[in-house]
C-alpha cells in the first residue's frame, strides 16, 4: 500500500445493514488523490441521474486524504459530499477535527453510505468492526446531548463523532453535519441528508497508524511549515494586541456577568472592528 493512505475504502448499506470494505485502486489514487478528488470521482460513479437527494438512492461519502492523521498542520480538514437537497447538484462541505484521522487509524480512506435504516440509527465503528446501534433514544436530542449520550453508551470519551441535530432530522435543507461538538460541515444540507436516512451519528475508533515515506523530512517540513506561518502572524498588520482586545470586549460587550449592558448589533459587526481596532494598527 502506499504511503499516506489507509487502504481501504469502507461502503455501509443501511437499508441492508451490510457492510463491505473494498481495497483502494491505487490508480484511483494517483488520478484523484483524496478528499474533493474521492468524493467527486465516488459520486460520479454510484449516483444515478435525476435522484431525489433527500432518497434512499442518495449517496453520503466521508473521505480523506493522504496528509490526515499526519502531523502536517492543516492535516485534520475532513469532507463530506452528496446530492444537495439545497441545490440539486453536487455538494461537498468541509470540517476540522479527529473523524478523519480517526477513520484513517481505523483502515480506511473514506466511508461511503447508501440507503436508509429502518428505525434510528448510529454507526460504531471500532477499526474493522461495525455496528448499527439503535438512536430511537437519542432522536430529537441536540448535538451536545447526542455527543454525550454516544460516548457514554461506547464507555470512550476519546473517540471521534459526526451526528446530526433535530435540523438534519427534520431534513432542513441546509442542515449542517456537526463533528466533535464544535466544528460543522455547513453547506448545502448534507445533515438534512443523514436525517433522510435515519442517521443520528457515526463514531469512529481506530488504533491503527498512517505510514509516511519518510518521517524525518515530513517531520522537518512540518517544523518549517509551523514557524514560517507563526512567523507571517506576528508580522501582519492585522494582528490586534490580546490586552487591548480584552478591554474593548468589555467595553463594548459587558462581559462581566453582574453586567445588565444591553449589546447593540451595530457595536459587533465585522466594519465596526475594523473602523475601532484594525484601522489603528496600520
Amino acid at each position: 500500500m502506499a504511503y499516506g493512505y489507509a487502504g481501504k475504502f469502507l461502503y455501509i448499506d443501511l437499508t441492508k445493514k451490510k457492510v463491505e470494505s473494498k481495497p483502494l485502486d491505487m490508480e484511483m489514487a494517483r488520478k484523484f488523490i483524496g478528499g474533493k478528488g474521492f468524493t467527486a470521482k465516488i459520486l460520479y460513479d454510484l449516483l444515478q441521474p435525476k435522484i431525489d437527494p433527500l432518497s434512499p438512492d442518495n449517496v453520503l461519502v466521508f473521505a480523506t486524504g493522504p496528509i490526515n492523521g499526519t502531523i502536517w498542520p492543516g492535516g485534520n480538514k475532513n469532507i463530506v459530499a452528496t446530492k444537495s437537497p439545497l441545490t440539486n447538484i453536487y455538494m461537498d462541505s468541509y470540517f476540522s477535527g479527529g473523524f478523519g484521522a480517526e477513520l484513517k487509524y481505523a483502515g480506511y480512506d473514506a466511508l461511503i453510505i447508501k440507503g436508509k435504516a429502518e428505525k434510528p440509527t448510529y454507526l460504531w465503528i471500532d477499526d474493522a468492526n461495525v455496528e448499527f446501534r439503535d438512536a430511537t433514544h437519542i432522536w430529537g436530542k441536540t448535538t451536545y446531548e447526542t455527543y454525550k449520550i454516544v460516548k457514554e453508551e461506547l464507555g470512550d470519551d476519546t473517540v471521534k463523532m459526526v451526528c446530526i441535530g433535530p435540523a438534519g432530522e427534520n431534513k432542513v435543507r441546509f442542515a449542517c453535519v456537526d463533528a466533535d461538538v464544535h466544528r460543522q460541515a455547513g453547506r448545502c444540507g448534507g445533515g438534512a441528508v443523514m436525517g433522510s436516512k435515519n442517521l443520528k451519528a457515526i463514531a469512529v475508533r481506530g488504533s491503527g497508524e498512517v505510514e509516511v515515506a519518510k518521517l524525518d523530512e515530513l517531520l522537518d517540513l512540518a517544523r518549517e511549515g509551523i514557524i514560517l506561518d507563526t512567523s507571517n502572524i506576528k508580522k501582519s498588520k492585522f494582528v490586534i494586541d490580546k490586552e487591548e482586545f480584552l478591554l474593548w470586549y468589555e467595553k463594548n460587550f459587558g462581559v462581566r456577568e453582574d453586567s445588565n449592558k444591553v449589546i447593540r448589533a451595530e457595536r459587533i459587526n465585522g466594519r465596526m472592528i475594523l473602523r475601532k481596532i484594525i484601522r489603528k494598527l496600520r
